[in-house]
């Protein structure tokens, strides 16, 4: 079988729509050439194809010297944002520092769709299947991923994507090609494999053979190691000049876990309250029991407020509290 690996590589904005900070340098050396130096350890690929936007030149930025595979680029006139993508990335901010457990059972597999052009590529490169890694993974650790593809070797007819439960940016997710085009033809995501729908039951995918066991301190690592957000590049900042280019997971987790950005960034989760009105009656909530006597909240303060927040680019908002966001007369406004 013809393995590949595929990078969607955007060199203008992420995921989430902030500035790219592939071409940031640590060290002298991008965070993109870090991602492929990684990719590049992993022994069962053939070669690394960045996926990337028409007018981008990828290739030009990069110093091929430092990786030890043949790097090649794959431009597509594909949009790299489809009509789910707002959706995708709604989702994921419920759950950034987990692989998956977003709204909608969205995974951070899900951040590298839509899956058109990396289904484009394969056809074009004629392989069989392909390792999957964001370019903004700049730790992903190559025995993972070793792991996995070998998971998948295993069995490619059955197996057709092969995954860990390591914490986003630490292990990329094996995908046959068969099954990069069903995503791209049904415009379907991640979270639909992994979600649970009661019309149609199947046992959780954790459980299978398509999940390969790791050890529980990088399983149980609650951090986000996707260079992406200000809140996990200054934690990635620290944890590299701390463990150095090559450490494995475990030792990734161990710095990560030693680090503490509380006092550094807002929450990363925010409940707003705009108004503290109700509508509903009855003992189940505090209306009932005592008079909140305070007017909703001004909407200067209010934008000032989702401003502020909206600086951060990873924070995810409720407009809630113990009020009916909906009985604010300018909700509108405030969700624009």
């Amino acid at each position: 079988m013809k393995l590949i690996a595929l990078i969607p590589t955007d060199l203008r904005q992420t995921a989430f729509g902030l500035p790219s900070e592939l071409l940031h340098r640590i060290d002298g050396v991008t965070v993109l050439e870090r991602t492929l130096g990684r990719v590049a350890q992993v022994a069962s690929i053939e070669q690394i194809v960045l996926v990337h936007p028409a007018g981008q030149a990828p290739l030009s930025a990069i110093d091929l010297d430092l990786i030890d595979k043949p790097v090649r680029a794959f431009s597509h006139e594909l949009p790299a944002y489809d009509r789910h993508h707002a959706a995708r990335i709604a989702g994921r901010k419920w759950a950034l520092h987990s692989w998956r457990g977003g709204l909608g059972s969205a995974a951070c597999y899900d951040e590298l769709l839509p899956a058109a052009p990396l289904a484009a590529a394969l056809k074009h490169h004629e392989a069989d299947g392909a390792l999957v890694v964001g370019a903004d993974w700049l730790l992903v650790d190559p025995a993972l991923c070793e792991q996995v593809i070998a998971r998948h070797l295993e069995a490619p007819d059955s197996m057709k994507m092969v995954f860990t439960q390591a914490p986003p940016g630490l292990a990329g997710v094996v995908l046959a090609r068969q099954l990069v085009e069903h995503l791209a033809d049904k415009n379907a995501c991640f979270s639909h494999l992994f979600s649970y729908v009661p019309t149609k039951p199947q046992p959780d995918p954790i459980g299978l053979d398509v999940c390969v066991q790791i050890p529980h301190l990088v399983r149980g690592c609650a951090k986000r190691f996707i260079y992406d957000t200000p809140r996990s590049m200054a934690m990635l900042d620290q944890v590299i000049r701390e463990v150095g280019d090559d450490a494995h997971a475990g030792a990734v987790c161990e710095a990560a876990g030693r680090i503490d950005l509380t006092h550094d960034f807002l929450p990363q989760q925010i409940t707003l309250e705009i108004t503290p009105h109700r509508q509903v009656a009855g003992p189940i909530t505090p209306q009932h029991h005592t008079q909140f006597t305070r007017a909703p909240m001004d909407l200067a303060l209010a934008r000032r407020l989702v401003r502020e927040m909206g600086e951060a680019g990873d924070i995810a908002l409720t407009l809630g509290g113990l009020g009916d966001a909906l009985l604010h007369p300018d909700w509108r406004d405030i969700v624009d």
